[in-house]
């Protein structure tokens, strides 16, 4: 048995894509063809201006999350309600029977994990998304005393 050995085609023209974010058209040369196929990479579907602010959005984001966590002290609850297709769900914390939300960015834990009447800890901070709401940020799997996951 031989094994063929495929090597990706040499782009040979340049491209003009529409971006899905803002909707202009902006350039895909050759040469970034040929290094998106040599590194395996899909073709981008935004420009580059658009690529660089939702990265500095991300980073911004993750900067206030940063601030705020810092400032509080990690809680304790139950998953209340998931909803994986949805990707969100609600925690009881201890001692109270009102939810906090949390989103399935926040988890850092495995999302198999993730079910109704899980053991969690979590931080709350403020939401980014609804004015003087807050939500779960940070959420992980609560370990027993003898170290396994509850």
């Amino acid at each position: 048995m031989t094994t063929q050995v495929v090597t990706p085609r040499p782009a040979t023209a340049d491209i003009w894509i529409d971006c899905k974010s803002c909707g202009s058209e902006f350039l895909w040369s050759a040469g970034d063809q040929q290094f998106y196929l040599t590194h395996k990479i899909t073709a981008p579907k935004s420009c580059r201006d658009c690529r660089e602010r939702r990265k500095n959005e991300a980073e911004l984001k993750q900067e206030r999350i940063e601030a705020q966590v810092s400032g509080n002290h990690k809680q304790a609850g139950v998953i209340k309600s998931y909803n994986a297709e949805k990707g969100y769900g609600f925690i009881s914390r201890d001692g109270e029977a009102e939810g906090i939300f949390f989103h399935v960015t926040s988890l850092r834990c495995d999302r198999k994990l993730i079910r109704a009447g899980v053991r969690v800890e979590f931080y709350e901070i403020d939401s980014p998304r609804k004015k003087g709401a807050t939500c779960a940020e940070r959420v992980t799997v609560a370990e027993s005393e003898n170290g396994e996951k509850r």
